[in-house]
Formats: C-alpha cells, structure tokens, sequence
C-alpha cells in the first residue's frame, strides 16, 4: 500500500512543522532568560550579603581604631601631665 501525500499536504505539514519549530525556539528561549535571570538574582543577593557582611566588618575596624585611638591619647596626656609636673618641679628649684 502506498501513501500518496500531495504536495499541498507536504507544504502544511512543512508550514506546521516550521510554526512548531518557532514557537519551541521561543519557548526554549524564555527558559533559559528565566534560569539565567534566577542565577544572576542568586548571584546579586550573594554579593549584597558579602558586601554587608565587609561594610560591617569595616565599622568594627573604625570602632576598634577610635578606642585604641582615645586610649593613646588617654596615655599621652599622663605622659604630658608628667612631663609638666617634672618641670613644674625643676622651675621651683631654679
């Protein structure tokens, strides 16, 4: 038995087959927008932890350096205040 498709069925077919072969290249494709947009939120939300977590460490930094910073001028004033009284003792024998 042979099957005789005319050359109308053959264009349909053909027209068919080219209207699937689009839409499935569209459908393809808002996939891999949709993956790729997911993957670069992930990525964004990554870096945005990671920079808070630096912004953080970077405020740690500055309060640690403003004690050590009020502690070194705590001892440089006993130091002057010292240095003062030495003289102070030094102007009264002259």
């Amino acid at each position: 038995m042979i099957i005789w498709i005319s050359s109308e069925d053959q264009a349909c077919r053909s027209a068919i087959g080219a209207y699937g072969l689009f839409v499935m290249s569209n459908y393809l494709l808002a996939i891999s927008w949709f993956v790729i947009t997911v993957l670069l939120l992930l990525g964004l939300r990554k870096l945005a932890r990671s920079s808070q977590a630096l912004t953080d460490e970077i405020a740690n930094y500055i309060i640690a350096f403003t004690r050590d910073l009020a502690d070194l001028k705590d001892d440089k004033i006993k130091k002057l205040e010292l240095e003062a009284a030495q003289l102070n003792k030094l102007k009264k024998n002259a």
